[in-house]
């Protein structure tokens, strides 16, 4: 009982903190997402959905003014990365950090908002290398909870 009490009353605690984050009261937010790697389009450039591999990201977002947001993505994965052109694999797992900016392009309050991100993160492989990237891209936040103040 104790166990069921303690799992809701957690799962009732981080609803709230994402269903009121990221806008000057609150300024906190934890992101949960599935990630779905694909190492072998590269090689052979054909869209095999039996190639993806499933894993997770956990990220803390911290809002800093109506246009800006820091980000630090946590991602956790298993990967079935190419050994050769004939499409033999090894299974690996893979763990990354990044620390981001947003630029948020519209307004929060908005259903839809488009921001721009960009920064620094390393990705380690079976924990034995670290290589260190520049993410960046184009990101698209849905407001599921519309925030009344």
């Amino acid at each position: 009982m104790k166990r069921t009490t303690f799992t809701l009353i957690f799962i009732a605690a981080i609803g709230l903190q994402i269903a009121f984050a990221q806008y000057d009261a609150a300024k906190n937010a934890l992101g949960l997402r599935a990630t779905f790697l694909n190492y072998q389009f590269p090689i052979h450039n054909h869209w095999r959905p039996n190639e993806f591999t499933v894993g997770a990201e956990v990220e803390y977002l911290r809002h800093l003014n109506n246009a800006l947001n820091l980000s630090f993505p946590l991602k956790l994965a298993k990967a079935e990365l190419p050994l050769d052109e004939m499409g033999n694999t090894n299974d690996a797992a893979i763990i990354s950090l990044d620390a981001l900016l947003q630029l948020k392009l519209f307004k929060e309050k908005n259903f839809i908002y488009p921001y721009l991100y960009g920064g620094v993160g390393a990705i380690s492989t079976e924990f034995e290398e670290i290589s260190f990237a520049a993410p960046a891209g184009l990101g698209l936040n849905f407001r599921l909870v519309r925030i009344l103040t």
